[in-house]
Parts: structure tokens; C-alpha cells; sequence
């Protein structure tokens, strides 16, 4: 299967963010339609279960059985496993192989359209989403009261390395603002100043250049993002409260297990038990830590990232008139162009009232 999958990410210049979210929906799906009737495909984690798919992908030939496991999946995440699945069986290069991508391609294109104009109305089409409206303002008021009621700006100095990552990881999405999650996936930290030229950083990663020097001006810097073949690299300044909080972060973070101190290490590691390792998180992961810390901490229910974006445009958008130059400046921010920004984000005022 990776022999197969390598040539189809290869082919088609898919981003390491982007095929890690492929493997893990292609698993996902695997475990949907065989896991019932095997035991052990059931109980594989699912990091795992995805080196075991047969590379034949004949159980994906039968349309009605995958139709069947995803009809409870939202619109966009049928179109998402259309879409990996349209290209990947054509990659095969057997008469099946093509004539079932043939398949999915129209498949693919029939929700594609359906999405596209329930986007133009500017409706809010995930049911959770709409029962668990709040405004952007909402998540912060909330976002606040967590950070005085643990005291030391949000972070728990005795706390668990796991709440914190969670917890850091949230405050980049609510006082920067909620960038895709694999801005994130690639985060690395400098904290020696003066820093070096963001033209000598690697462009494979992402940066926070944090101090306390300098007037506490901080950066971030992005490179690899998913719309960074269109706008290039990303430098944007933090504000200071974030500033502080990083540095605080990063001066009582725990020293990985089995590593000497790194020079650019990840913000955000994973942890093995109470323990932190060398591991960045993948996208999936930060957008579950995020997730599960505003559900669990902020008590709102069932936010992804993506609506957490959705919430964050839409605020900010009816807050005031806004002006074309405005809605430029910030869907650049957002990684976002400005017809995505508009058509896809912003929700109509009767639909959030």
C-alpha cells in the first residue's frame, strides 16, 4: 500500500500534512467497512491499520458498501473521501482501477456541486455547528476566565505537559487567530536573540522567534502552510500577551525524554504518558487537542478547527462594515484567499442570530 500511495502523493504533489490526513481517512474508512467483520482490523490503532490496506483496493469497488459507511459523514467529508479515493484507484493503472476512479470521480463532482451552492447562500450546513453557535467573542470571554481561574495567565506551572500543550496550542488559535491546524503541525521554536534572518530559517518548518528583548517584539513565521505556493512566506508579529505566555511556556516546559536541550525544538510534543518526547503532533492531533481543550475547559461543545475559523470570520466580519481592503488584509492572515475568505467562512447574520 505505501508503494501505491507514495507514487499517488508523488504524482499529484500532495503535502505531508495532506497525506498524513489521507492515510488516516483511508484507515478510517477501512476499519468502517472490514472492521465488523474482523476482529483484528477492529481493535489496530488506527496509525497502524493503514499499513495493513490491501493495495488492490477492492474493498473500495464496491460503491454501495463505502455509500453505505459514510452516509452519515457531513458533505464535506464525503467529498474528501471521494476526492482521495477518485485519483488513488486511477493511480492503480487496472481497468478496475480506473473504471471505479471514473466512478468516484463523478461522485465527487455531483457533492462538489452541491457544496459550492450551499456555500453562495452562505448557510451553515453542519447540524452540530449550528446547535452549538457562539460568537467568537463567546470563546473568549471563556478563554479568559479558564486563564484567572488557573492563575499564571493560563498555565499550570504544576500542571501535566499534556494540558499545557493543549492549552498553548488553543491560545495560538484564539490570540493570533485560528490558522489551519498544519500552520502548526510544522512549529518550530527559536528563543536566542538577536534572531537569525527569516530568509536563512528552513523553509520546511515554521517559526516563533520569541524574547523578552527587543521591546518584546516577537514573530512568527510561516513557510509551509497549505496555500504557501500562492502567497509565499508568512511573517506576522504576535501581540505581547502571547509573547509572554510563549516564553513563559517554553522556560517551564519539561526537557524531552532521552534528549539533550535542541536549539529549535517543536512547540507542540507529544507526550508519551506524563512524559514529553521529541515528536511534533501531526495536524489530526493538534486539531483533537484543541478540540477536546475547548469542549472540556472552555465547556463548548463539539468547535472543530474549522469551525472554529468559521466562527472567527463570521464575528468578525458583522462586528462593523467592513472594507474591501480590510477583508484582504485579513484573509491574507487566515491563509485564505479572498473568495474562499467570503464564500466559505462568512455565515449570514439570520443564520447566527
Amino acid at each position: 500500500m505505501e508503494e501505491l500511495f507514495n507514487k499517488y502523493i508523488t504524482e499529484r504533489h500532495v503535502k505531508e500534512s495532506t497525506s498524513n490526513l489521507y492515510k488516516q481517512t483511508l484507515a478510517l474508512l477501512y476499519r468502517k467497512i472490514i472492521g465488523n467483520q474482523n476482529t483484528t482490523v477492529r481493535m489496530t490503532k488506527t496509525r497502524d491499520l493503514f499499513k495493513t490496506l490491501n493495495p488492490n483496493m477492492e474493498w473500495v469497488m464496491d460503491v454501495d458498501v463505502v455509500d453505505n459507511a459514510i452516509k452519515d459523514y457531513s458533505l464535506n467529508n464525503k467529498k474528501l473521501i471521494y476526492n482521495i479515493l477518485a485519483p488513488l484507484l486511477t493511480t492503480l493503472g487496472t481497468k478496475k482501477g480506473v473504471e471505479f476512479g471514473n466512478i468516484y470521480r463523478k461522485k465527487l463532482f455531483d457533492i462538489a456541486t452541491i457544496v459550492n451552492n450551499q456555500t453562495k447562500k452562505q448557510t451553515i450546513t453542519k447540524t452540530k455547528l449550528k446547535e452549538n453557535w457562539v460568537s467568537f467573542d463567546v470563546i473568549l470571554e471563556r478563554y479568559n476566565d479558564y486563564c484567572t481561574r488557573v492563575g499564571n495567565g493560563g498555565l499550570a506551572i504544576d500542571g501535566s505537559d499534556r494540558m499545557n500543550t493543549a492549552f498553548i496550542a488553543t491560545s495560538l488559535m484564539l490570540l493570533f487567530c485560528p490558522r489551519r491546524p498544519s500552520a502548526l503541525e510544522h512549529l518550530k521554536v527559536i528563543t536566542e536573540y538577536p534572531f537569525p534572518p527569516v530568509e536563512s530559517l528552513n523553509s520546511d518548518f515554521n517559526y516563533l522567534l520569541i524574547t523578552s528583548q527587543n521591546n518584546g517584539k516577537s514573530v512568527l513565521v510561516l513557510n509551509n502552510y497549505k496555500t504557501n505556493t500562492i502567497y509565499g512566506r508568512q511573517v506576522f508579529e504576535i501581540s505581547t500577551r502571547l509573547n509572554r505566555l510563549l516564553i513563559l511556556y517554553m522556560k517551564n516546559r519539561k526537557k524531552p525524554l532521552n534528549s539533550e536541550k535542541e536549539k529549535e525544538p517543536f512547540l507542540l510534543q507529544k507526550t508519551v504518558g506524563n512524559s514529553l518526547t521529541n515528536q511534533g503532533f501531526t495536524s489530526t492531533g493538534i486539531s483533537q487537542i484543541i478540540k477536546k481543550f475547548i469542549t472540556e475547559e472552555l465547556k463548548i461543545p463539539n468547535i472543530s478547527c474549522t469551525d472554529l475559523r468559521t466562527i472567527y470570520i463570521t464575528t468578525w466580519y458583522h462586528k462593523k462594515p467592513r472594507y474591501v481592503l480590510e477583508v484582504e488584509s485579513e484573509s491574507y492572515k487566515m491563509g485564505n484567499s479572498v473568495s474562499e475568505f467570503t464564500k466559505t467562512y462568512i455565515k449570514r447574520e439570520d443564520e447566527i442570530n
